[in-house]
Order: C-alpha cells, then sequence, then structure tokens
C-alpha cells in the first residue's frame, strides 16, 4: 500500500523503456451510443508479473522475520518473568537449545563506495549490490549458505562447515573476476570477506550474533582488502584436513586482530581463481529472495530491475528514483553501551544482552511515534546495539534523542540488573534517500553513524553543525531546545574527512 500511495512514476513512462519483446498489444472494443470505438494498449505481462513475485517474495520474509521475532520476544518475556533460578535456567537453555549452533559464517563487504556514490551517484551503487547479490547469494546457497541478513552492501550467510564457506567465497571471488572483465572501475565489483567458525546465536530472517561473530564482521568490514578473504584459526585447522584445499588454497599468516586486548590470529586464504569455474547466472535482474526483497519497496526493485537491463535509460530512471524515495530528513543514529556484571557467565550474557537490546529498541520506535519519527527497519530488527532513525525535522530528532537518554538515565535493563546502558549520539540533516523507511542512503546517514557510531563516547550527543544551525534558526517554532544545554564545539577527522559538529555531555 505504501508503494502505491507514495508512486509518482506514470505507466507511461515505464512502459516506453521496455523493449518490444516483453509487452503485448491489445485490443478492446468500447461503445459509446451508437459507436464502437477500438482502443489498443500495450501491457508488459513480463513485468508485471515479476513485480507481484517480488511482491509475494516480500510478504513471506517480513512474515518469516515477524514469527521469528514474536518467538523470539515470547520466550525472553518468560524467561525474564520466572519465578525461580531453576525456572530460568531452564528456559534459558530451552532458547540456547532452539537458537545455539555452532556455523561458520561468512561476511563479505563490497569495495569502493565513496568512491563510486560520488562519481556516480548512489543510485549506481546500489545497482552494484543488486548485481552482486543476484550473482554470490545463489552461488553461496549452492554450497549449503544460509543468507541470515543483508546490510548495505554486507552478506551475512551461515554455512555448516568451514570448507563449504571457503568454497563458496572462492566461487565468489571468480565470478566477480569474470563479471569485472572489460568493465571501467566503478561498473566493477569487488569483494572483501571474512570466514570465522563457532557457538552463535541464528535468529531466523533477523540476525546473527554473539560469540565469534564480531571478529567476523571487523575482519570482513574492516580488515579485509579488496578481492581478499581473512580467516580465523580453526578455519585453517579445518580446512587442511579437508583433500584437495591445498591445491586451491594457500594460507598466510596476517597481522592479528586486537580483540577485547588480545590478538587474534588471522590468515590470508590465497586464491587459485583459475582452478575453478564459477556457475555465473544473469545478473540482468535483481534477485529473487525473501531475506532480501523483505526490506526493499516492491517499486523500488523494479525500477532496479529496469536500470539493470536498459543501461542507456539509467540517467531517467535514476531521475524517477530521486523523485520517488529522496527527501529531506533529519537522522539520528543511537549507539547502545552496557556495562556487563563480572558475575554473569558468557551463555546468560548473550540472553541479557539480546533482551536489553530488544526492550530498548522498542522504547526507542514508542519515543520516534510521539516526534513524528520512524526507526530505520533495516537495523530495528537486529540484535545489534544501533538505532537508526529519520525524522521530518531537526528539532524532532533532538527532542527524541533527549528524551531516550533520560529514559536509559533511570530505567535498568536486563534480568538481576545485568547492565546500565549508556547511549552515544549523532544527529544531521540532508538528502536522503529513504526506501520507505526499510533502509536508507545518502551523505546525512553516513556522517550521523560517523557521529553516532565512531566518534561519541558513552553519554555524549554530536550533533552536526548544518543542525545546530537550524534550532537556533527555528528557534521561535521549536521551543528553542538547545538553550538548556550547553554546547561544546569540537572536530573530528575520520578516513581523511573533517567532521564539524557540537558536543552535548547528557549526563547533565
Amino acid at each position: 500500500k505504501g508503494d502505491r500511495a507514495r508512486s509518482r512514476v506514470s505507466d507511461s513512462s515505464a512502459s516506453e523503456r521496455r523493449t518490444n519483446g516483453r509487452s503485448k498489444k491489445e485490443s478492446v472494443s468500447v461503445t459509446s451510443g451508437e459507436q464502437a470505438h477500438s482502443i489498443t494498449y500495450e501491457v508488459d505481462y513480463e513485468a508485471n508479473f515479476r513485480r507481484q513475485v517480488y511482491a509475494l517474495s516480500q510478504d513471506l520474509g517480513q512474515m518469516q522475520r515477524n514469527l521469528s521475532l514474536d518467538d523470539l520476544r515470547h520466550l525472553l518475556g518468560q524467561w525474564r518473568m520466572a519465578q525461580s533460578d531453576a525456572d530460568q535456567l531452564s528456559l534459558a537453555t530451552a532458547i540456547r537449545r532452539l537458537y545455539v549452533r555452532d556455523y561458520s559464517l561468512l561476511v563479505s563487504d563490497m569495495s569502493g563506495f565513496t568512491r563510486i556514490t560520488k562519481e556516480d551517484g548512489i543510485c549506481h551503487f546500489l545497482m552494484l549490490i543488486k548485481r552482486m547479490q543476484t550473482t554470490c547469494i545463489p552461488l553461496m546457497q549452492s554450497f549449503g549458505g544460509t543468507l541470515v541478513k543483508v546490510e548495505a552492501d554486507n552478506l551475512f550467510v551461515i554455512f555448516p562447515t568451514p570448507r563449504h564457506a571457503l568454497m563458496a567465497s572462492m566461487h565468489c571471488h571468480a565470478a566477480m573476476k569474470v563479471y569485472n572483465a572489460g568493465k571501467r572501475p566503478n561498473d566493477s565489483i569487488h569483494l572483501s570477506m571474512s570466514i570465522v567458525h563457532g557457538s552463535m546465536f541464528h535468529i531466523p530472517g533477523v540476525d546473527v550474533f554473539g560469540g565469534v561473530v564480531p571478529i567476523g564482521f571487523e575482519l570482513g568490514e574492516d580488515a579485509a582488502g579488496k578481492d581478499e578473504t581473512l580467516v580465523v584459526e580453526d578455519v585453517v585447522n579445518h580446512c587442511k584436513r579437508q583433500p584437495g584445499i591445498s591445491e586451491l588454497v594457500e594460507f598466510v599468516e596476517a597481522d592479528p586482530l586486537i580483540e577485547h586486548g588480545q590478538p587474534v590470529p588471522v590468515w590470508r586464504a590465497l586464491m587459485r581463481l583459475h582452478k575453478v569455474t564459477p556457475r555465473l547466472g544473469s545478473a540482468d535482474a535483481p534477485i529473487v529472495n525473501t531475506q532480501v526483497n523483505a526490506e526493499e519497496p516492491v517499486e523500488f526493485v523494479t525500477m532496479m530491475e529496469e536500470r539493470m537491463s536498459f543501461p542507456s535509460k539509467m540517467a531517467e530512471i535514476d531521475s524517477d528514483l530521486q523523485g520517488l524515495f529522496t527527501e529531506h530528513s533529519a537522522v539520528l543514529v543511537i549507539t547502545l553501551h552496557f556495562t556487563e556484571k563480572h558475575d554473569e557467565s558468557a551463555n546468560e550474557k548473550d540472553l541479557y544482552l539480546l533482551d536489553a537490546v530488544l526492550s530498548l529498541k522498542a522504547e526507542a520506535a514508542r519515543i520516534c511515534k510521539m516526534h513524528l519519527g520512524a526507526p530505520v527497519t533495516a537495523l530495528q530488527i537486529r540484535a545489534s546495539p544501533v538505532i537508526f532513525a529519520l525524522f521530518p525535522d531537526c528539532a524532532a530528532a533532538f527532542n527524541t534523542a533527549i528524551e531516550f537518554a533520560s529514559f536509559c538515565h533511570s530505567e535498568q535493563y536486563g534480568v538481576g540488573e545485568f547492565s546500565k546502558c549508556s547511549p552515544s549520539m549523532g544527529i544531521t540533516q540532508g538528502r536522503v534517500l529513504n526506501l520507505n523507511h526499510h533502509n536508507a542512503f545518502g551523505d546525512a546517514v553516513n556522517c550521523a553513524f560517523k557521529l553516532g557510531e565512531d566518534i561519541a563516547q558513552p553519554w555524549h550527543m554530536l550533533i552536526d553543525e548544518a543542525v545546530v544551525n537550524d534550532l537556533i534558526n527555528n528557534k521561535d517554532n521549536n521551543g528553542d531546545p538547545l538553550s538548556r544545554w550547553p554546547l561544546v564545539p569540537d572536530t573530528e577527522c575520520v578516513s581523511g574527512v573533517v567532521f564539524i559538529f557540537s558536543r552535548i555531555d547528557l549526563k547533565t
């Protein structure tokens, strides 16, 4: 319903972009008084069919996700309200039996986001993400992989063994090498990957977390280079025992990853890509996958399909995409920091943290709604301790942040007062490609994540310079919310980019 209500792209302009082979002309007779008129119109049956398939896939994905979250919240509620330690332990065991397994986790990331979006625009990079998903997800599934979630250009896929994950990674790199042949740099796809193995929570259709997951994410997102796969020691030891692996892959020790002050040994998997023949399918249409389609509007997917199919019409389609989904928004990013109790076991810690994150995200959604804002689904449904929300104006984002900080300051979360949440926050504003709150992209989004995730310390709110000016210039309309808070001007350089902001100490 949201897609239809927001659609401003005419059917006629879209049909003009399609070739005759995908459409069929039909005629109908209309009688007006004594005269009969023949009307000829064009029907694109294939496009209509694919749109219905995307819509069905979206519905199925959202249904699976909602059922998984409802089941998990129900179990956590029973666990939280247990009347005795024995009942609580029994419920914790049941929850872990349902959700915790040993998996090999593959995390992939795409290179070149900043350069490509700056030179060719965000729509072009989103199309490259679609091409990557269409090629790599079926390859990973063919090696026993299960897609857990997508986060922008990241894939999180679990496998039964390290060997399955390693072979999937190798075939994806080989497929991208074939795909990139003869293409200009900004049309090429280069992947950075990591593989870890161990015990972790898997919530079907929602998320994977705990155990070695943070190591896998950090290796794939930050440490791995272009066209590179990094693995941990358990993966190396397992794969070296497998027949035929030594002929395809050589493991070379890399710089260790420092996790909680301790070094984690890391190896670089040097792959002989010429020894495999990748199963390279068509990348001319977005993938039909419930996990992927659940988090994107159907109109966006169909327009991406047109962009992939008709390169000569990219500028026109990009204009339609921007007109349909771009808006001016204030962006709020909140990172939740928790102080662990030393007397809790690792098993209990995961449940306490999960319960706290889901509870706080529910409260954040309630406060956002009060100020006409809404969380972005791509992060709201995850177990990761990050809240990402969009608002119609800067005052709404600021007031939401203050109310949420006040709530965290006064409330305890987790059974047995496991921890106290200390939020860090970043607020920006600007033009945002808002995919009906399924996901959102743009410079303002990137800046808000840098401020709220990377720069801000617990109990600090960092406000972009443009937001400060907006709040001051509109103080007669918004009640001058800054008047009660001392602002400390500051700057920070991250990855060569200078961020100018004002800092508020929320503890005051």
